[in-house]
């Protein structure tokens, strides 16, 4: 993702502040997602939506918050500000109430960015514990983590292709029926 976005920003330079901007963002996503790795937090328990353990994660909010400040567009920019002054209790709540509800949780575009820039990596790294869901499904939301598809991809599969989908917020790839819109 951040070659792409670096690669990108050489070819199309009216796009590369906002290029950069994604690049700085992934960067802070993949060091977060290698941290948990290396790791034993986020060890699923029951479910995907009950897995949430803050503690060894909370502490690299504040990066997030400062890289959003120096590369970042005035609205998120002065939003990290906000955030960081209110404190890592605010924090914790913001990204609790993101993790149980997602989108539907009535959070604010600009804190909403923060919860999922934040936790998509912790995500990640969850459904790569929990492992690959079974093949077969016709299920449009991720059957990890209940999450919408961002793309489609068809796969060579015999004589023809198979369609998969993947998820927007914890990446999890999974088949889909190919005739049917998700």
């Amino acid at each position: 993702r951040i070659e792409r976005a670096r690669e990108l920003a050489e070819i199309y330079p009216f796009a590369a502040e906002v290029l950069a901007f994604y690049a700085s963002v992934a960067e802070f996503q993949r060091d977060l997602y290698f941290d948990l790795s290396r790791s034993d937090a986020a060890a699923p328990r029951t479910s995907f939506r009950d897995s949430l353990e803050l503690a060894p994660i909370i502490g690299s909010f504040p990066r997030l918050l400062r890289t959003v400040q120096q590369m970042g567009p005035a609205p998120l920019a002065a939003c990290a500000v906000q955030l960081e002054a209110e404190g890592q209790r605010r924090w914790e709540r913001l990204l609790a109430q993101f993790w149980a509800r997602s989108e539907d949780s009535g959070i604010p575009p600009t804190e909403l960015f923060f919860a999922r820039a934040f936790l998509q990596p912790y995500a990640e790294h969850v459904a790569d514990l929990i492992g690959s869901p079974a093949a077969g499904g016709n299920r449009p939301t991720c059957p990890v983590c209940d999450s919408e598809p961002v793309v489609a991809a068809l796969r060579a599969e015999g004589f023809g292709g198979k369609r998969f989908l993947v998820c927007s917020f914890c990446s999890t790839e999974w088949d889909y029926v190919r005739a049917v819109c998700p």
